[in-house]
């Protein structure tokens, strides 16, 4: 079984976690994941005319699940 848990955190990433945390002995690995751009955010909009591609990834911000979940019966 796999389980993935994100966080942001410095202490997290960089330094190992210690015996007295939480979280000690549960990490088994980790990958740090890079910003989507907006370039490879297009692939989600295909179907969009080139100058609303930039306004569709805007509004989420970003985030690729976010993308995933537009509506786009609803929007125009």
């Amino acid at each position: 079984m796999k389980s993935l848990i994100g966080y942001k955190s410095p202490l997290g990433y960089k330094s190992p976690l210690g015996y007295k945390s939480q979280l000690y002995g549960i990490r088994a690995e980790q990958i740090l994941l890079e910003p989507l751009n907006s370039r490879k955010a297009y692939d989600f909009f295909l179907h969009l005319e080139p100058e609303n591609k930039t306004f569709k990834y805007a509004i989420p911000g970003g985030a690729p699940a976010h993308l995933l979940e537009l509506n786009y019966a609803k929007s125009s």
